[in-house]
Parts: C-alpha cells; structure tokens; sequence
C-alpha cells in the first residue's frame, strides 16, 4: 500500500489529505485512471490504435495535476473569506476540463481505427510461369505489400489485373519512390490494369483498407 501511494504521488502528485472530498476525488480519479489504461492498453495491443492510448495515459495525470491544484487554491481562497476568485473559476475550471476530457474520448473513438496496426492473416502468394503473381488473404487491416519490382528505363507500364472480395473496400497502390503514382478503389470483382507512363525506379504494389475480408488478386507482369 505504501509503495501504491509513493507511485501515485509521483505521478499525480500529493493529495489533500485534511479534506474528505478532495482526498476521495484524488483516489478515485486514481483508480479510474488505472482501469482505463489497463482497458485502454489491451484495446491497444489488440487493435494497433496505440496513439491515442499514450496521448491518454500522459495527458491525464498532467491535467489532473493542474485542475487539483487549483480546485485545492480555491477552497483555501474560500476558506479565507476572499470569494471572488472561487466565483471566477468554479465553473470555467471544471468546464474546461469536461471539454478535454470529452475530446480525448470523442478522438480515441472516432480516430483510434485511422491507428491500426498493418495485419494480413492468412496469406498465400504463388507464381505462375515466372510472371503472373496470385496472392490470397483472409483478412486484412491497414496496408500489406503485393508485389515489387525495378524499372530499368523510362515507358509505358501496364500491369493487367484480377480482384475479388467477399467483404470490405481496398486500395490498389503503385508506389514509388517519391509516392503513390497510381490508385484505384475496389470493392466488387473487378477486371482492370494498372496503366501509367513509368520512370526509372523502384515500385512497390500494395494493398490498403479499413478492414477486408476474402480478397484475392492475379497480377500479370
């Protein structure tokens, strides 16, 4: 127990210990904090969203620290008989903090999936005849590279291909080395080519989603 309150010190600083409500609040917040971040952290390990997560786990204590100490200078001002910044700040201190909190929240929820760990399950990738590429994947969240290869002079690319999906949206992309040089989305079975005016280089094709399941892609070089 000791050791607890050493490493709660620490981190959101030395509670009130002379007023119940404020030492209640001081470990209840405390122990809020604990279980979010263990919740919060599992929900990182499991799903990649891991910014959102280290925003949290830092941002908390810091604001902790400042709105208690403050809410501890205003009891002491009130407690004097000097009123007036008790007035000022009761509303605009808590209502701030609300704000904060209610967007950390609204961001790790809204934004967390934008934060994902790139994850192909299941992937099975042959070649046919040197130079047709068949590559198969379950399931699939964030970006997982294709295929890659070197262009050795400047002309015409063109790389027909075959794409199927039973779940999902997916990116094609040609990548490279200065970006994304061709794109196109695909949700259905689709019978396309990639088509550009290529440079010398190295090109990267990849696959990108939210998340997709049962894709399937031929890729004839």
């Amino acid at each position: 127990m000791i050791v607890i309150k050493k490493v709660a010190e620490k981190i959101f600083g030395k509670p009130m210990r002379d007023n119940s409500v404020f030492l209640f609040g001081y470990w209840a917040s405390i122990i809020f904090y604990a279980l979010a971040v263990v919740s919060f952290g599992i929900y990182g390990l499991l799903n990649g969203h891991w910014i959102s997560f280290i925003i949290f786990a830092l941002l908390f204590p810091i604001l902790f620290r400042v709105v208690y100490k403050l809410n501890v200078w205003l009891l002491h001002e009130f407690i004097s008989g000097n009123k007036k910044p008790f007035f000022i700040t009761a509303f605009l201190i808590p209502f701030l903090f609300g704000i904060v909190a209610i967007g950390g929240v609204f961001s790790f929820l809204l934004f967390g999936d934008h934060v994902v760990t790139n994850v192909a399950n299941n992937v099975t990738k042959n070649v046919e005849d040197g130079n047709r590429i068949n590559v198969s994947i379950d399931s699939l969240k964030g970006t997982h590279q294709v295929e890659e290869f070197t262009v050795t002079k400047e002309g015409l690319i063109i790389i027909p291909f075959d794409f199927n999906i039973t779940d999902g949206e997916v990116k094609l992309i040609l990548r490279s080395e200065d970006g994304i040089v061709w794109s196109e989305k695909l949700s259905v079975e689709t019978h396309d080519q990639i088509h550009l005016q290529g440079k010398e280089g190295h090109y990267k094709i990849e696959l990108h989603t939210k998340e997709a399941k049962n894709i399937k892609i031929q890729l004839d070089f």
